[in-house]
């Protein structure tokens, strides 16, 4: 009764959004799976490319790691934050 008190008084924890369904996060942490193997092995290789360019809109020069270097830990941030949505459902922990 008190949760719901402080809820309606805008006191309880704020509202969460739902869950993606388990096939988009599956969808999403495969192909996330894909770019972080594809985009750290180019990296380790060395191979230049101005695949991100346009994305930071200005020329890398010498440091073009650094695109691969931020999507390949942005996409690791979107995997571990899937995989934890996926985990909290197993669990039977559903936001609301």
């Amino acid at each position: 009764m008190a949760d719901d008190l402080d809820h309606t008084r805008g006191l309880g924890p704020p509202h969460r959004p739902r869950s993606l369904p388990v096939w988009i996060n599956v969808v999403v942490i495969g192909f996330g799976l894909i770019v972080i193997v594809g985009h750290t092995r180019r990296l380790i290789e060395g191979r230049h490319t101005t695949d991100f360019e346009w994305l930071f809109g200005w020329n890398l020069g010498s440091w073009w790691w650094v695109g691969q270097l931020v999507v390949i830990l942005g996409w690791c941030l979107i995997v571990f934050m899937r995989v934890q949505d996926l985990m909290r459902r197993r669990k039977g922990i559903h936001t609301k």
